[in-house]
């Protein structure tokens, strides 16, 4: 595990992530009451104590957050649809709105029977510490989107690639008409041979005679039978 391959965002994730875990045990929430013109104080709840469901929400942020940091050091990648520091960026910024939503919206009086109406909820110093580092979450997510080139444009391409979700390609372009074959250009005709002259003499449209043959050459002379010349007396 080499600490020097983290990124700056990845670390302030992680750090925002760590400190987000220790201030979960601390007073989120105080009960108080009053009576008479004196006031009551109870005791705190911390964000474990306080909900139900958004401090599970919390922790699985957590846990996204340092798993963040620990694939960038390890310099492994996890086969999931989009890019880890694009989930960790969702998760901090809707950890942010379900803190917000719960420092407006306070948390149910429990059960307090006929005081209820006497009891007051306060908010404690620990809901905007946990507020704060999770905001530092989604900050520290969203630089290492940055460092690495992701978009949320570029996340929601991949999901529907993943899911097959996505438009279906557009058809293949017709082939281009085909071009009737032109034919070759007809060679022009020669034009008729024109009839030769007769030679002088002869009369038109007669004619003329056919040339002799060649004389044909005498057989060589054979020899008497007998050889020799004449005979002597």
């Amino acid at each position: 595990m080499d600490t020097t391959k983290i990124r700056l965002g990845e670390a302030v994730a992680a750090v925002s992530a760590l400190l987000l875990f220790i201030i979960m045990f601390l007073p989120w929430y105080g009960a108080s009451a009053s009576a008479g013109g004196i006031t009551f104080t109870g005791g705190n709840a911390s964000a474990w104590q306080a909900y139900s469901l958004i401090d599970l929400f919390l922790f699985v942020t957590i846990v996204a957050a340092l798993g963040m940091a620990v694939l960038s050091m390890t310099q492994r990648s996890a086969a999931l649809p989009i890019s880890a520091s694009v989930g960790v960026t969702i998760l901090g910024g809707l950890g942010v709105l379900l803190i917000l939503f719960r420092i407006v919206d306070k948390p149910g009086k429990g059960n307090c029977g006929a005081f209820c109406d006497r009891v007051s909820i306060d908010l404690k110093y620990g809901i905007f510490l946990g507020l704060i580092a999770c905001a530092g979450i989604a900050v520290g997510a969203f630089l290492a989107m940055r460092e690495e080139g992701t978009s949320f444009g570029d996340a929601a391409q991949r999901l529907q690639g993943a899911t097959g979700g996505g438009a279906a390609p557009p058809p293949p372009a017709a082939p281009p008409p085909v071009q009737p074959q032109q034919p070759p250009p007809a060679q022009p005709t020669p034009p008729p041979a024109e009839p030769q002259a007769p030679p002088a003499g002869q009369p038109p449209g007669e004619q003329p005679p056919p040339a002799a043959p060649p004389p044909s050459q005498p057989p060589p002379s054979q020899p008497p039978p007998g050889g020799g010349g004449p005979a002597t007396g």
